[in-house]
């Protein structure tokens, strides 16, 4: 069982830690809102990886031209980060949120995270095979809850850390750091289109 609990906190606080879209939301909304905004995002995964998990099953055991369907999740994840990249651009920082005010965050992370190839290819690749040889629920079970408590958790500490200092930057770092955030975010729609592409010319 340590085996396995140890393999999933690796994996977790390694993928919760990596660059990429969900890491760059989680920083922008927390920015842009408060810490309570980015805490939704770093939930998402938490939401959106049961069908991930089963969708690539079902994918992998029934579904032929895998890399073309990979591809076009690749350009639809590229198209909405470029719409969340020109949202953040133009933004300016929420001091006033509200239940009422809906940043969408939620909603956002997870079409960020099913849109996203990644998470498709962690569990095609090393996700569910790691649980498959786990051989026992017990085992499977410290997998699964090393593996998202330290990728909800590394998140929910980037989410607090940068919503508590959001309203310690003066107005011009603030749009810095917002136009800097978007910026990467069309690198990475960028880079999943051009994959996107690639994987469907194929």
């Amino acid at each position: 069982m340590l085996k396995y609990l140890t393999i999933g906190v690796l994996l977790g606080t390694t993928a919760g830690i990596s660059p990429g879209p969900m890491l760059t939301l989680v920083i922008s909304q927390s920015l842009r809102f408060g810490i309570r905004e980015g805490i939704k995002i770093a939930f998402a995964p938490l939401l959106s990886d049961l069908p991930i998990v089963v969708i690539s099953w079902i994918i992998l055991s029934r579904v032929t031209g895998f890399d073309q369907l990979l591809g076009l999740i690749s350009l639809a994840g590229g198209v909405f980060l470029i719409m969340l990249a020109v949202e953040g651009w133009r933004a300016e920082i929420d001091t006033t949120v509200t239940s009422l005010a809906a940043p969408r965050s939620l909603t956002r992370g997870l079409l960020a995270n099913i849109l996203n190839p990644h998470p498709w290819l962690f569990w095609l690749t090393v996700g569910a095979p790691t649980l498959i040889s786990a051989g026992s629920p017990l085992n499977s079970t410290a997998y699964v809850t090393g593996f998202y408590l330290c990728l909800i958790g590394s998140k929910l500490i980037i989410a607090t850390i940068v919503g508590y200092y959001r309203l310690r930057l003066n107005p011009q770092h603030h749009r810095f750091l917002l136009r800097a955030l978007s910026s990467v975010l069309l690198l990475l729609a960028a880079q999943m289109i051009l994959k996107g592409c690639g994987q469907i010319c194929s």
